[in-house]
């Protein structure tokens, strides 16, 4: 009877193990991605049609938290500072200024609903984000993701800013589905369908990259002084994923509802442009705490949004 108790609780515990191991500790990706994505496509679509190029590229990070350790990159166990940041393309024409919302962060209440650790919340730039959104000419979005969409979902000011939202169809859909707009809201957007590459206005490309989530792009951008990013939203979280080839750990995924292959794909295609190569494009992850620090401080990015 003690023999069988005793190889009962060995094959629980081995079995507990593996779980533990394959749930937080695999993630690698491909040596070589079948991701097809060209920079110089999207730089050539965002000079087509002529117009003023935009003439900055400013964020502002709402507020900050620890993501749980082993949660964001397979099987390392430091300590991540996850940034929620918002970004201002700035447009300026004699002394009208124009300007695109990408990403419009989150209130403290749905920051805290996170359950990051040490979580820090600027009411000073939130404030200044309802303002420069007041005041902006357009909004996209990475994805619909609440992180990134939350200043949508709440306030006064909320239909007025769903009217200057432009949405993909896959963005649409995805977040109907989960809840967090009404259809009656989601029709007061610009809704959009596109392929591959989608010209939104001169320097800024949208580019389809579903796998985070359905609807997920990233946004291309040059600026008049020809300084040109890739704001690759969600795709990787940190530089980590690409240097260590590392994806987010299965847990994770599974609770995202990734389209984990596509994600890995997209990891190693960021890695070869970004990191076995040189690139003059300025990648720009939305969760990478210290490489944002890095691009303010070589004032590669504004630290702040301009207003009028």
């Amino acid at each position: 009877m003690l023999k069988k108790l005793l190889i009962t609780f060995s094959i629980i515990l081995l079995v507990l193990f593996i779980s533990i191991y394959v749930l937080l500790f695999t993630g690698s990706i491909p040596k070589k991605s079948n991701v097809n994505i060209s920079l110089a496509e999207a730089s050539k679509i965002a000079l087509q049609k002529g117009g003023d190029l935009p003439i900055a590229l400013n964020s502002m990070i709402i507020g900050s938290g620890d993501f749980f350790k082993g949660g964001a990159v397979a099987g390392e166990f430091k300590n991540y500072r996850f940034p929620f940041p918002s970004y201002q393309i700035l447009y300026r024409k004699a002394n009208v200024r124009k300007s695109i919302i990408v990403d419009t962060a989150m209130n403290f209440k749905m920051m805290k609903s996170m359950k990051t650790g040490n979580p820090e919340f600027s009411k000073t730039n939130f404030k200044k984000l309802q303002k420069a959104l007041v005041q902006c000419s357009q909004i996209i979005i990475t994805h619909g993701h609440f992180d990134h969409i939350g200043s949508l979902m709440i306030g006064e000011n909320k239909n007025e800013f769903l009217k200057k939202t432009v949405l993909s169809d896959i963005q649409y859909n995805t977040i109907l589905k989960g809840k967090d707009l009404t259809k009656n809201q989601l029709n007061l957007t610009k809704m959009i369908s596109y392929q591959k590459y989608y010209f939104l206005s001169p320097g800024v490309v949208l580019i389809k990259n579903p796998g985070h989530s359905p609807g997920h792009q990233m946004i291309y951008v040059i600026l008049k002084d020809k300084t040109e990013y890739l704001l690759a939203g969600d795709t990787a979280w940190h530089r980590d994923h690409m240097e260590l080839r590392k994806n987010r750990p299965l847990l994770i995924s599974l609770l995202l509802k990734e389209d984990r292959n596509a994600v890995a794909h997209q990891i190693a295609w960021l890695r070869e442009k970004f990191i076995v190569r040189k690139n003059r494009v300025n990648l720009i992850l939305s969760h990478d705490y210290s490489y944002h620090r890095i691009l303010i401080k070589k004032g590669i990015l504004g630290k702040t949004f301009s207003l009028q």
